[in-house]
């Protein structure tokens, strides 16, 4: 997984969609919701700095899995997006 980071974010991303869906517990902590076709969109996180998406859910899954798969990638809302524009 140390040689294939995009492999390593997607498979980050199915574990932490896997969780959500059946091990955590929907009364603790936050959900992380996203779709399955969305969690996909991680093997992307290792080719740029910056990951823009418009759905709350993504960005927080996003975030994690840039996290803990060790990828220096901004995990951004796209209101922050255009924020930082001006």
């Amino acid at each position: 997984m140390e040689k294939c980071p995009p492999f390593r974010a997607f498979a980050y991303a199915l574990c932490l969609s896997w969780y959500d869906r059946g091990i955590r517990d929907p009364k603790i902590g936050p959900a992380f919701g996203a779709g399955r076709n969305d969690m996909m969109m991680s093997v992307y996180l290792p080719y740029c700095k910056c990951f823009i998406t418009a759905d709350e859910k993504h960005e927080r899954c996003m975030r994690e899995v840039a996290s803990v798969s060790d990828i220096n990638c901004n995990v951004m809302s796209y209101q922050q997006f255009i924020s930082s524009l001006t």
